[in-house]
């Protein structure tokens, strides 16, 4: 009598853990079809150079976006975007490769003012 009641008790879990799992793969197979693949809201919205690989700090202002951008090569600059057309431009803030752009800031007359740190750990304003 004990066999029995072990056997049917091992079909009613087995049945119930078909269930569960039938049910977890279906329910992760839909979750994995609305999932979206990894992807930067930046990067697909704006044409940012394939150089570019990283960028320390971005703020919209108007219509643009601006962002201090760091290349491959240890290169830093401020760049600036139109949101509307995406089109990206480097701005006539020219650093040497020694310098690294830190920071940026509007001033009351709407000029940038960047905070730069060069090699020799000394910062400046530019």
């Amino acid at each position: 009598m004990e066999v029995a009641v072990r056997k049917k008790l091992r079909r009613i879990f087995t049945i119930m853990g078909t269930t569960a799992l039938i049910f977890t793969i279906t329910a992760c197979g839909n979750r994995m079809d609305a999932m979206q693949p990894d992807s930067s809201y930046v990067a697909d919205f704006f044409d940012i150079p394939d150089s570019v690989t990283g960028i320390e700090r971005l703020l919209l202002k108007d219509d643009m976006a601006y962002m201090c951008c760091l290349e491959e090569d240890g290169t830093s600059y401020l760049a600036t975007m139109n949101i509307d057309d995406g089109k990206f431009l480097k701005q006539n803030l020219e650093l040497d490769a020694s310098v690294s752009l830190l920071d940026f800031g509007f001033a009351p007359d709407n000029s940038i003012w960047a905070v730069c740190l060069e090699q020799a750990g000394v910062y400046s304003l530019r």
